[in-house]
């Protein structure tokens, strides 16, 4: 070695040298680390022999503190349940404490290093108790002592290097030890969380402005606030309007006793105003405007007026509804005239022995589309009375039904209305409210078979100044482009630690579950390396799949200010309260526009300033807009779209109708459209001398059964947490997500020689399931019994599932010839996503997402016929390509995204009604030279675009074409939706293959 190259090791050998003196040095040690060391080796040296003797590590606190105080003496009172929490803080795997079944707090002693989780065998419950020579007790206890003082080594070493990101100066020890030590205090036995708020040395937030500045200065800075990606809205002042309608002062009173609540923002006045004068009403304003005054005020003023009156609340989520019926109720309860009023949820949780006391006697019922369908409208004589009393409809968040979700629900609304008029109820109306959409009028029509509604979209709530900026993760290597960008899930935990740690009340938006459960991994390990224990309580993710039990705990936690953050997919989206928030950070471009303004409207929901940090992804499309700020921040709002007409799905719902009521083609078609004529001739009954539609025998007794309104109805697998014996349900997971989440595991026994001779290694393989940041290993998926078992264990990978999609031709139910000859097709596809998909493997992939090994499963692939039109693409396109070298699958893959986008304007659908088959760049297997579209629920859609295909066709052309980008921008090819994130789409092979099937020779 160079003797530069050895003095340069020797001078830092000798300040490392330099830096563990220092703290090996008990005497420069913090006092009451001193003070906790003599406590340890009291305890130590108590627990040792009994251990030698009764080979037992557990006493109870009282008898340890007989034992230990006249040794230690850290206060008059001597030992606390606190001193051993703040062991259990130094050395967790050493000292625990917790209550047992009486009450009694109890001191555990545990091994000096805790054996690896990741070394589990399955006999290890049912080995004996390890007994241990009194002769070995002596080098047990220093053993035991070395590992206490390595580890206050450890924390002091820490703090002196400025390990927590959002501190600037040295943290103290101590601090972190009273910040630390109130997550090991024992929970009290009879509640499952603790409402404790540890302490922490922010005491304030600063102004978001400030916090933009100060974040520049994190260790984590490298430039990643993109230039020009910031836009600020400066606070806006309230604007109050005036009531026309008379409203009881017993409701005023009863606003101002619960709510402080004396005056009206102008969009709740106009609003009321219009549904006092019998107007139907969509209200637009933006998150926490008060929205929910609008029907409440008139629906409690109609109960004053008339006790009889009814009204039903319809949300689209459960958590919604009970969120909304304790705001009514606290109201109710302190109205004077009405608080006799019964309000009651009517849902699939409501016991089937309750239904019939709500039906007759609730006035008020919170519901959802879904009870609608299944149980109110079919039992509609046992409902009459209710109906002929109902007042109002109110539909919260109406953006959510969209699509075929959207149009079920539409003929749903159409069958109330039908019902409510047969009864002779012609003034019920109508109340929605709405994220803002492109066309919320037209929507809220649609949706109810209306000729007129009333839009209130002027704003007169306050709100605080709003800051959005764009965030992107810089590059591994700059002068490595190729590399690519560090991990936008570590800079998202990078983001989310430093604004908690400043006291910045944060949720952060996944697009999917398994990033939300990735950042909650990195999130906790972050936060366990840098000593912030205290802070690891107060951060939780919230998706679906989680048990309604734990998503109400963690919205309870939310709103008390129990949790300082949590991390979702947009299951948080909508209305539900969950406090004061601060910032919102989005991890990728979300799938719309509108969402995204959705999402950036639950920070600030009390007038304070707030902040938006959209973090990009490392994907084209995102990538595109952290260079083209301005196309983010100008995107028109998304338009939504139903089609009632679909005859698949009026089918159904004229069957269902039917039932109800039979069909009257005179009268009935207001409600069903004139496409309901022809369906009730072809597919419903009729008898020759009777002019009414029957429903078919084949759907009786419950046609309602054969309509599915919701895409997700499947089964459920339980997942089943059985670590150490025990059996906790941690969720449930769908049954098409199983087998790329839940497919078994298996422990793989690996025999080395070691100089004690021969040791067994067990290391697990299977699924890593992830659950709120903590990683099990599947050990079981009963495909029978529909459960799944799995075991918590400590490893730094994941698994990815390898799985492909293949979109195939089945049955050609028709063809015919566009330009020049070339052929289009149309009928039954089977492949993709929830078809055809094949989970071949798995990979294990490390934090870095470098892959450490590939292993081979075997599963039945999933298959699902579809409908779909598809055609070829041209030979001489293909020969184009292949003389410039251009990837011809990814060509295809580019073509597809651009129909797809446009087949909303011609087939009036919305977005993702219609799939193409995207491509992996790890795909090598030979495909068909052929664009397919696909319905992953049959819709249609794919119907209704047969005919009018060049229409598409040459309009996919000219955006193409006229497109400016180079490559490949979300305005062309790059489609929001991609599974495989737009990675490879080539812009000039799709304009190759339009120009080739249009004929348009250069």
């Amino acid at each position: 070695m160079p003797p530069k190259r050895k003095r340069s090791t020797e001078v830092v050998s000798a300040t490392a040298d330099k830096e563990i003196s220092k703290f090996q040095d008990i005497k420069s040690w913090p006092a009451v680390f001193t003070q906790y060391l003599s406590l340890f080796k009291a305890l130590n040296v108590l627990f040792g022999f009994l251990e030698g003797r009764v080979s037992s590590t557990t006493l109870s606190l009282t008898s340890v503190k007989s034992s230990v105080d006249g040794s230690y003496m850290l206060r008059e009172q001597g030992l606390t349940v606190e001193d051993v929490a703040a062991l259990g803080f130094i050395s967790p795997g050493m000292v625990r404490c917790r209550k047992d079944e009486d009450g009694e707090i109890m001191v555990d002693f545990g091994p000096a290093k805790a054996k690896k989780k990741s070394e589990i065998t399955k006999d290890r419950d049912k080995l004996p108790p390890k007994i241990i020579k009194m002769s070995d007790i002596p080098k047990l206890i220093e053993r035991r002592e070395k590992a206490f003082v390595e580890a206050v080594i450890q924390i002091l070493k820490k703090c002196e290097k400025k390990f927590l990101i959002c501190d600037l100066q040295h943290l103290d020890p101590v601090q972190a030890l009273e910040n630390g030590k109130a997550d090991y205090l024992p929970d009290p036995p009879s509640s499952p969380t603790v409402n404790r708020q540890p302490s922490t040395h922010i005491t304030e937030r600063p102004f978001i402005s400030n916090l933009l500045e100060q974040i520049k200065d994190a260790p984590f800075y490298e430039e990643q606030l993109v230039p020009d990606g910031r836009r600020t809205w400066p606070e806006r002042c309230p604007k109050y309007g005036d009531l026309n309608a008379n409203i009881s002062p017993a409701i005023w009173r009863a606003l101002s006793s619960t709510r402080n609540i004396t005056t009206l923002y102008c969009h709740q006045a106009e609003a009321i105003n219009a549904l006092c004068d019998g107007e139907d009403v969509i209200v637009t304003t933006s998150t926490a405007s008060g929205k929910s005054l609008i029907y409440q005020i008139p629906v409690l003023d109609a109960l004053l007026k008339d006790n009889t009156s009814k009204a039903m609340y319809i949300f689209p989520t459960k958590a919604l509804a009970q969120d909304q019926l304790r705001s009514l109720q606290d109201i109710i309860s302190a109205c004077e005239g009405i608080e006799d009023v019964k309000t009651s949820t009517f849902d699939g949780d409501t016991p089937s022995e309750h239904r019939r006391h709500i039906r007759e006697t609730a006035n008020i019922i919170f519901t959802n589309p879904d009870m609608l369908h299944h149980s109110i409208l079919p039992n509609f004589l046992q409902w009459s009375h209710f109906l002929e009393n109902l007042k109002f409809v109110v539909v919260d968040e109406l953006h959510v039904y969209n699509g075929l979700f959207g149009s079920n629900v539409a003929l749903i609304m159409r069958r109330l209305r039908r019902l409510c008029h047969l009864v002779g109820n012609y003034d019920v109306r109508f109340a929605s409210c709405s994220a803002t959409i492109g066309n919320a009028a037209q929507h809220m029509k649609a949706i109810f078979g209306l000729h007129h509604v009333h839009l209130v979209n002027e704003d007169g709530a306050p709100c605080g100044s709003k800051e959005f900026v764009l965030w992107n993760p810089p590059v591994i290597n700059q002068f490595e482009p190729k590399l690519g960008r560090k991990s936008s899930i570590q800079e998202a935990a990078f983001v989310l630690e430093y604004l908690i740690s400043c006291g910045i009340r944060t949720i952060v938006f996944c697009k999917v579950r398994k990033t939300c459960e990735l950042l909650m991994k990195q999130v906790r390990s972050n936060l366990q390396g840098n000593l912030r224990q205290d802070m690891l309580k107060r951060v939780m993710s919230y998706r679906g799949g989680y048990t309604p039990q734990d998503r109400r705990r963690i919205e309870r936690q939310m709103f008390s200010g129990e949790l300082l953050a949590v991390i979702a997919t947009n299951a948080l989206e909508l209305g539900v309260d969950i406090g004061s928030l601060d910032a919102v950070i989005m991890l990728g471009v979300p799938w719309s526009v509108s969402a995204m303004w959705q999402q950036s409207g639950r920070a600030g929901r009390r007038n304070n300033d707030s902040l938006s940090l959209l973090i990009g992804a490392e994907n084209p499309m995102d990538q595109f807009y952290m260079n083209h700020p301005e196309e983010l921040y100008n995107q028109p709002m998304s338009d939504t779209a139903i089609d009632i007409e679909n005859p698949i799905t009026l089918e159904g719902h004229l069957q269902c109708a039917a039932l109800e009521k039979p069909i009257d083609l005179s009268t009935d078609l207001v409600y069903f459209g004139q496409a309901a004529e022809s369906i009730c001739r072809e597919h419903l009954r009729r008898d020759p001398s009777d002019p009414l539609y029957r429903c078919h025998p084949r759907f009786l007794p419950t046609p309602s059964k054969f309509v599915s309104i919701r895409s997700t109805t499947e089964e459920t697998y339980t997942v089943v947490d059985v670590t150490n014996g025990k059996h906790i349900i941690i969720e449930e997971v769908e049954a098409n997500r199983v087998p790329f989440e839940l497919y078994e595991g298996w422990y793989n026994v690996i025999k080395c020689t070691c100089p004690g001779g021969t040791n067994k290694l067990i290391s697990p393989s299977g699924a890593i399931f992830i659950h709120q940041g903590v990683t099990y290993l599947v050990d079981e998926c009963n495909v029978d019994q529909c459960y799944a078992r799995v075991r918590r264990v400590n490893v730094d990978w994941i698994t990815r599932q390898r799985d492909f999609t293949d979109v195939d031709a089945s049955d050609v139910e028709r063809s015919r010839l566009m330009i020049e000859g070339q052929r289009l097709f149309y009928g039954k596809l089977k492949g993709m996503d929830y078809v055809s998909t094949h989970v071949y493997g798995y990979y294990k992939v490390d934090k870095r997402n470098h892959i450490l090994d590939a292993v081979d499963v075997y599963m039945d692939p999933i298959v699902r016929n579809s409908n779909g039109l598809w055609v070829d693409v041209p030979i001489r396109a293909l020969n184009d390509m292949a003389d410039l070298d251009i990837n011809i699958a990814a060509s295809i893959h580019a073509a597809g995204h651009l129909l797809v986008s446009k087949i909303p304007t011609f087939a009036y659908s919305p977005v993702g009604d219609v799939r193409t088959e995207c491509k992996s760049p790890l795909a090598k297997r030979q495909r068909p030279a052929r664009i397919s579209l696909y319905e992953p629920e049959a819709c249609g859609t794919t119907g209704r675009a047969y005919p009018v295909f060049e229409r598409l066709l040459y309009a996919a052309y000219e955006t193409i074409t006229t497109c400016q980008c180079k490559e490949g921008c979300p305005q062309c090819v790059h489609y929001a939706q991609c599974s495989e994130q737009n990675l490879l789409c080539n812009k000039q092979g799709a304009i190759i293959i339009l120009r080739e099937i249009l004929a348009k020779r250069v």
